[in-house]
């Protein structure tokens, strides 16, 4: 299967006229959920009709549970890409596309683009946005992640991304129209697309911080890692409060992606008395942890806690 895989995919938000301006960055649970189990092998379709529901409406007023059930809309199913298109009309347009890419680790990145035309009687209502998931292969999930590039696009009004089936570029440029602005590149770097390419690092072995924000009394907890071989480390440490009621335990692998990023496999186990009626949470499968701009810590990406809707901060300190 090609390692990467999609047409034209637009990002950010524009809403023109009396449309309300709503930062679709801002919290992916809210929009889509935090993770979406995927049946029945991990296809593209199963990617697609995982994430759909969470967002369309269409999907919902239609009731259409399968891609074979939308008779009107007109799709691009690429198996062998890993590529999928979906094109409805009415008195708007949608338009989405799902694909992945076959990491150099092994694991898959999966993006997902939703473009919805609307119009209300007075003016046309655009709403676009492109969301980035990990596949997690213990727990058949899509986990969120944020933007998997480092070029900055705060600010900008659209973003509009071209991504073609075949090769592993990604073509961007702002603006709402095709002739609008110059075509630039993202390239590839066998993990994602940012500037620094995905080589493989090494880590401080020993003793390291590590954290959870909502543990009160003691602010940081201690974790080892240790060489295991064929350039993984293992982990495992705690973070508890005084009274050992709330906890942070972490126990698994470590890949040094480069020295911003850590991929972590094993799993998160979280406990806190006034959240999720105090019941312990775990994350089990396969996690990113960012370090971004000054910080001196790796935090995890998939922030949102599996029980109830707010985020938990687990760092892990240089």
């Amino acid at each position: 299967m090609k390692k990467i895989l999609f047409a034209v995919i637009a990002l950010g938000m524009a809403m023109i006229a009396n449309a309300q301006n709503i930062d679709y960055s801002r919290d992916v649970r809210f929009r889509m959920g935090n993770s979406f189990p995927v049946k029945g092998g991990v296809g593209i379709e199963q990617f697609y009709m995982a994430l759909m529901p969470g967002v369309s409406t269409y999907f919902k007023d239609n009731n259409i549970t399968s891609i074979d059930q939308d008779e009107e809309g007109e799709y691009i199913v690429d198996k062998k890409n890993g590529y999928l298109s979906h094109f409805a009309e009415g008195s708007g347009s949608l338009r989405m596309q799902c694909c992945y890419w076959n990491r150099a680790d092994g694991s898959k990145l999966v993006g997902f683009y939703y473009d919805a035309h609307d119009f209300d009687g007075q003016a046309i209502k655009y709403n676009s946005f492109a969301q980035f998931y990990t596949y997690n292969e213990t727990s058949k999930c899509l986990d969120a992640i944020n933007k998997p590039w480092d070029i900055e696009m705060s600010g900008m009004t659209h973003v509009m991304f071209q991504l073609p089936r075949q090769g592993k570029d990604v073509q961007y440029r702002w603006g709402l129209e095709e002739e609008d602005g110059k075509w630039s590149t993202l390239t590839w770097n066998g993990y994602d697309f940012r500037t620094k390419p995905a080589a493989g690092g090494s880590i401080k072995t020993g003793s390291h911080l590590i954290s959870l924000q909502w543990i009160e009394g003691v602010q940081y907890g201690s974790c080892q890692i240790k060489p295991a071989g064929n350039g993984k480390y293992t982990i495992s440490g705690t973070h508890y409060n005084k009274a050992k009621t709330d906890w942070l335990k972490i126990d698994g692998t470590l890949t040094v992606v480069n020295s911003k990023r850590l991929r972590f496999s094993g799993t998160i186990k979280t406990r806190i008395s006034h959240i999720a009626g105090g019941v312990e949470q775990v994350r089990r499968g396969e996690y990113d942890f960012l370090a971004t701009g000054s910080r001196k810590y790796w935090r995890l990406q998939q922030m949102y806690n599996p029980g109830e809707g707010c985020v938990d901060y687990v760092d892990i300190y240089f």
